[in-house]
């Protein structure tokens, strides 16, 4: 796993050997399996859950943008995604962001 930027160090605890001796060390423990299998694909980083969280911050985020672009009369430029999920989440954004709206109009006027 790793990002942008990312440096690895190896420090190599020799033991007495010389470099080469010691390359040649790690070489066979490597050949021969010693330690850890390594995975052949990478693990899962977020869960089901958390994914989906994004998806749905992500589709409200969406909508919010599409009735700004929709109130101030232009095209918004979001990306599409497969046509029928894009059918089905973007009903739940919308509606998330008009209810999200609609209760922070209505928090807005009790704080006055």
């Amino acid at each position: 796993m790793g990002c942008d930027n990312m440096t690895l160090l190896v420090v190599g605890i020799t033991h007495g050997r010389t470099k080469e001796a010691w390359y040649k060390w790690i070489k066979e423990r490597v050949e021969n399996d010693y330690g850890y299998e390594t995975p052949h694909t990478p693990q899962q980083l977020y869960t089901q859950r958390r994914l989906e969280s994004f998806r749905v911050r992500r589709e409200v985020h969406e909508a919010q943008k599409k009735m700004t672009a929709a109130a101030n009369k232009q095209t918004p430029t979001i990306p599409k995604e497969e046509p029928v999920a894009v059918e089905r989440r973007s009903l739940v954004g919308w509606v998330v962001a008009y209810l999200t709206k609609l209760f922070s109009g209505i928090v807005a006027k009790w704080k006055r």
